[in-house]
């Protein structure tokens, strides 16, 4: 039962920073670089819920930091929503990771019980 909370908070999670990414198109940014950012978020996502090994899905990180050092002159919100997602992300893909940990412990312990 935890398992599927954590997963549903992780994928909560990544709809969080999908939407702190959706906000640089309030900011004046190029739009290439705003959904260089959302394009990002929803690989990391899609890494994390489909690969086996959940860490892929930090590959997002990668993204946004390139979105991050292409900022250059733009205001600082948008600054912000970039490291805010980021920081979200990592939160993400910890939760899918804890959920698989959790899954694991409940499976070992059942086979010791029996």
């Amino acid at each position: 039962m935890v398992t599927m909370h954590l997963r549903v908070t992780s994928n909560l999670v990544f709809g969080l920073a999908i939407g702190c990414t959706a906000l640089l198109q309030t900011c004046p940014v190029p739009r290439g670089l705003a959904w260089l950012g959302m394009v990002s978020v929803l690989a990391a996502m899609l890494l994390t819920n489909l690969m086996w090994i959940r860490s892929v899905g930090l590959a997002g990180i990668g993204g946004l930091s390139l979105v991050y050092s292409n900022l250059g002159e733009y205001p600082v919100p948008a600054a912000a929503y970039i490291l805010v997602a980021a920081a979200l992300v990592v939160g993400a893909v910890l939760l899918a990771m804890l959920a698989d940990l959790t899954e694991t412990s409940k499976g070992k312990s059942k086979i010791h019980e029996s």
